[in-house]
C-alpha cells in the first residue's frame, strides 16, 4: 500500500495507521480531523465510527468494504468450522447508520459502500442503540439454501466434531497443522474417508 501511494505521489498526503482503532484512537498520533476513512477490518463498524466520527467533518467520504447481508460457512486455518458473519454484521451497522441519519450511501460497488458523514452530530446513546438492534438482529439470522444443509449436516455429525475438538486438543500443534493440510487435500479430491 505504502508503495502505491508513493508512486502516485501522495505519500506526503495520505498516512496508513494499521492496528487496532481503540489504541489508535487513544494515542497522540491519531489526527484530530480525518478527512477520509476506509473501513475494511473486523465488520465491527459500530466501534470504528464510535472512535472516528466525531474526528470526520461533514461531507467526508467514507468507505465500508464487506457490507452486504452474506453469512459464511467457513473453516479457521486448522479446519475447525465456523460461521462468519462479518458481511452481515457490516450491512446490518452501515444501515442502521444511515436510517439515524448519520452516513449517507452514495454508491455500491460489490459489497463496497461509499458513503459520506452527514452533519448530523455524534450521539453515544444512539449509536449505542444501532449497535444494541444490529447484534440482535446476527443472533437470530435467517440462513437457507446450500448453507442451510451444511449447517443441518454439521448438526448431524455434531457429536463427530465434538469427538474431533477433543483429540485436537490433545494433539501437538504440528500434527494438528499436518492433519489439517491433509484433510484440505481429501477435501478437494472429494473422499469421504482415508484408511
Amino acid at each position: 500500500m505504502e508503495a502505491n501511494l508513493a508512486s502516485a505521489g501522495l505519500s506526503e498526503r495520505v498516512h496508513l495507521f494499521v492496528g487496532d482503532p481503540d489504541d489508535f484512537a487513544a494515542q497522540p498520533i491519531c489526527p484530530p480531523q480525518i478527512d477520509f476513512l476506509m473501513l475494511d477490518a473486523d465488520g465491527r463498524i459500530d466501534r470504528d465510527l464510535l472512535n472516528f466520527y466525531p474526528r470526520l467533518a461533514s461531507g467526508s467520504p467514507v468507505i465500508v468494504d464487506d457490507a452486504d447481508n452474506a453469512i459464511w460457512l467457513s473453516r479457521n486455518h486448522e479446519g475447525i468450522p465456523f460461521i462468519d458473519n462479518k458481511h452481515r454484521t457490516t450491512e446490518l451497522l452501515l444501515n442502521g447508520f444511515c436510517e439515524a441519519g448519520f452516513l449517507v450511501i452514495e454508491k455500491r460497488i460489490g459489497h463496497t459502500a461509499f458513503c459520506r458523514r452527514t452533519d448530523k452530530s455524534y450521539d453515544s446513546a444512539i449509536f449505542a442503540k444501532i449497535a444494541l438492534t444490529a447484534y440482535r438482529q446476527i443472533v437470530i439470522a435467517e440462513v437457507d439454501g446450500d448453507y442451510w444443509k451444511e449447517l443441518a449436516q454439521w448438526n448431524e455429525n455434531r457429536a463427530i466434531v465434538k469427538e474431533g475438538l477433543q483429540i485436537r486438543r490433545r494433539t501437538p500443534a504440528c500434527a494438528v497443522r499436518l492433519l489439517s493440510r491433509v484433510w484440505l487435500v481429501l477435501r478437494r479430491l472429494d473422499r469421504k474417508s482415508v484408511v
